[in-house]
């Protein structure tokens, strides 16, 4: 009787057979990283997006140092309480740290993560930095931001072109268990294996995860597309500015999620892992299984006891003679009923 080494129990060492996962784990990365840099461009606000401020100067305004260089702070009493104002344009430093405690300030910010950042400065009505040189500066910060955004994303997109065609290739993003397609539910042809043979792992059919990367795919690029788009268009940003992100995070989720299903047989539990959950139960909770159609595939529905919610297996994964061996003592419900 042949054995079958137990995923995870002994070290791997790393094969031709996982460059496609190796690839496309890159290849999100990548794609995350621009995406945290597209999101700086997108929150470029308008002026009246902006909120007011009108107070005293409570001390002189002093340099706090970031991960992204230093800034001025300056702490503002107002009739509501103390408020920290950040300035990270420092064309206008000089005229700003010679504010004084008691200076009367007005001030126009923009909110981010709970800190308000100037976009506009005056001290006794003269302006000291205005809107439009916030603007300006700005532009080029982000301009910069989308560049090195648009280059993420490029180097991205060939990471996932190689990934699927090593997909293709090797049949599979990294080496597992011996299988056969999906959709092999007969539970009665299979060898009989010991308890020594599990736990087995079961991921998504090579057909199934090319349909859901090509349209994880699809999506990103449309994201991509439409982003320079109104790059080029010089649209203003409203909330059709978020349509580019919108797709790209969905097909990145839509990829992340195929990545993430499987079914993990143990010899007296199942376990079935999505995107954001993780189910497990035991085979004596069983009380017995149901094959059900649904326009996406065939499904095994555990039936557990006491009420619980059942456990759904899609059949989008390839399984194996083990699979069809745990499956078959379960009692078939759907047989019962016909009797």
């Amino acid at each position: 009787m042949p054995t079958f080494s137990a995923p995870g129990r002994a070290k791997r060492r790393f094969s031709q057979r996982n460059l496609p996962y190796t690839f496309l784990f890159f290849a999100i990365a990548f794609g995350f990283i621009s995406l945290c840099l597209l999101a700086g461009w997108l929150s470029m606000p308008k002026e009246s997006d902006l909120k007011s401020f009108a107070g005293s100067v409570q001390r002189a305004p002093s340099w706090v140092h970031t991960k992204g260089g230093p800034i001025i702070r300056i702490r503002v009493e107002m009739d509501d309480g103390l408020h920290n104002l950040f300035e990270e344009d420092l064309s206008h430093s000089r005229e700003i740290m010679n504010l004084k405690p008691g200076d009367h300030v007005t001030a126009r910010a923009q909110s981010l993560l709970g800190e308000y950042h100037i976009w506009e400065l005056k001290r006794d009505g003269v302006t000291i930095e205005s809107y439009q040189d916030t603007y300006l500066y700005e532009s080029r910060e982000h301009e910069r931001g989308l560049t090195n955004a648009l280059w993420f994303g490029l180097v991205s997109s060939i990471l996932l072109t190689v990934a699927l065609a090593l997909r293709m290739y090797f049949g599979a993003w990294r080496a597992s268990t011996d299988s056969v397609p999906a959709g092999a539910v007969g539970f009665s042809h299979y060898q009989p294996l010991s308890s020594a043979d599990y736990p087995r792992t079961y991921y998504m059919s090579p057909g199934r995860e090319a349909v859901a990367l090509l349209g994880g795919c699809a999506a990103i690029g449309f994201g991509f597309i439409r982003l320079l788009y109104m790059t080029a268009a010089s649209q203003d940003r409203d909330v059709s500015s978020l349509v580019p992100g919108v797709f790209i995070i969905a097909g990145i989720i839509a990829i992340l999620r195929d990545l993430r299903y499987r079914v993990v047989l143990s010899a007296d539990r199942i376990e079935v892992r999505n995107l954001a959950s993780t189910r497990v139960l035991r085979r004596d909770e069983i009380l017995g299984r149901r094959l059900v159609q649904t326009r996406g595939g065939q499904i095994i529905r555990l039936m557990p006891q006491g009420g619980q919610r059942p456990l759904e297996v899609l059949l989008i994964v390839k399984t194996d003679s083990a699979f069809c061996e745990w499956m078959d003592p379960i009692p078939d419900l759907d047989a019962q009923d016909t009797l």
